[in-house]
């Protein structure tokens, strides 16, 4: 189940980058060295912005969006302020100064994936997709592809491409 639920993540990682014009470079479960310093950084978060005497349990937030409006405040007075302990540098003065302006504006429309099916191309290089036939290139005919629907679009992945 585990391996499916990648597998989709990935696919839709894969239908968000082609969409959004981005890459994203994801390292295998079993880097050790990323997850690390992922899991590293959560109990960073955890240790520092949800730790101390009225903070203890995050149940005591009367609602998400009081832990929101915590988090946020200690990201722009403690964590983004403070001297970075690997880099040196101070986050904020990072991002201002070397990525705000390599950011893109998100799209307008809202993104989506509906849904997402695995379907055989029959041998005339065409699947069915909601009762519906689409052709696909010949060289599909006879394989199993993955049938992503997007909005109004669908998109046909073989072998993740």
């Amino acid at each position: 189940m585990l391996i499916l639920l990648m597998c989709r993540y990935k696919r839709i990682m894969q239908v968000l980058q082609a969409t959004m014009d981005f890459c994203v470079s994801l390292a295998g479960y079993t880097h050790r060295l990323i997850k690390a310093r992922l899991e590293l950084a959560v109990k960073y978060v955890k240790q520092n912005c949800f730790s101390g005497e009225e903070f203890k349990d995050i149940e005591e937030f009367k609602d998400i969006d009081e832990a929101r409006e915590h988090l946020k405040n200690w990201l722009d007075d403690v964590a983004n302020v403070r001297v970075h302990g690997t880099t040196k540098k101070v986050p904020k003065e990072v991002f201002i100064s070397e990525e705000k302006e390599k950011l893109i504006a998100l799209p307008v429309e809202e993104y989506y994936i509906s849904r997402s099916s695995i379907h055989k191309v029959a041998t005339n290089c065409h699947l069915i997709y909601k009762g519906n036939y689409y052709s696909v290139p010949y060289e599909y005919a006879g394989r199993e592809v993955e049938v992503v629907e997007i909005g109004s679009f669908l998109r046909v992945f073989f072998e993740g491409k």
